[in-house]
């Protein structure tokens, strides 16, 4: 199971807490010590694991599973501190995407190349929601709430071990809890905008090809490996009637972050 790592429980930390756990996924936090009382109430209720310590710190870093951390978001108020949790972090799992706040762009600039998967901001710059979007990595656009029915908007880089790659079509991806809404084949121009009827439903799919899906938030966590035990009344994928919301959606990421 997989985990995020929020370090730095200060006003920007505490409000990433939740944006995560907005997305349904498990959170734990560092703080180096407990304030009076949380900005956010009740904010430990948002957190699968608290661990009191500092952050940059390995043996602090080894209480938690490690292993399974797929994003940290570090953001202490002292940057000396986030550029040496970055640093032991990596040292200690390869793979965990880093989002760490800071202004130093030459620096972060160094530690990008060196580290990999490793992205920086300025607070001012972005809020709660985008640190959780970006910790979360290219995977996940954006999470909706339509109507009690709680959906995710996906991009997929197809790696060379897919499963999707065994279909002899691309419409074999769509079924009730999930429509393709893009696809773009490696070395086609970078998406400008989201054409609902551009991708073609006999097409082949080929390692790297880049496909943007919608999928109910069960059917995320179903593939995902989780015991998810959701309101099944009304969890079917109604495309038509939030297309105008999802492509205003998709549009926005893709002129923030881009593709």
């Amino acid at each position: 199971m997989d985990y995020f790592l929020v370090c730095g429980l200060g006003y920007l930390g505490q409000h990433c807490v939740v944006a995560l756990k907005n997305f349904g996924v498990k959170v734990i936090a560092i703080e180096k010590q407990l304030p009076p009382q949380w900005d956010i109430k009740n904010l430990d209720h948002y957190l699968d694991q608290l661990i009191i310590g500092d952050c940059s710190q390995a043996s602090i870093l080894l209480q938690l599973p490690i292993d399974h951390i797929r994003g940290a978001l570090i953001v202490t108020t002292i940057e000396k501190i986030n550029i040496e949790t970055a640093i032991t972090i990596r040292a200690l799992n390869p793979q965990t995407r880093l989002v760490v706040r800071s202004v130093r762009d030459n620096l972060n600039s160094l530690l990008s190349n060196e580290l990999g998967n490793f992205v920086a901001y300025e607070p001012k710059h972005l809020p709660a929601n985008a640190y959780a979007l970006s910790a979360l990595g290219k995977e996940t656009i954006s999470l909706l709430n339509l109507g009690g029915l709680r959906i995710r908007i996906n991009r997929l880089q197809v790696p060379d071990y897919h499963h999707w790659l065994s279909y002899s079509f691309l419409d074999e991806i769509n079924n009730r809890h999930r429509r393709v809404l893009s696809h773009n084949h490696q070395g086609d121009l970078p998406l400008q905008s989201i054409d609902f009827h551009r991708w073609h439903p006999e097409a082949k799919i080929q390692t790297q090809d880049t496909i943007i899906y919608v999928e109910t938030e069960e059917n995320y966590f179903l593939n995902k490996g989780y015991n998810f035990n959701l309101n099944r009344k009304n969890n079917n994928l109604n495309f038509s009637y939030f297309r105008s919301l999802i492509q205003t959606k998709i549009s926005n990421w893709i002129k923030g972050f881009g593709v």
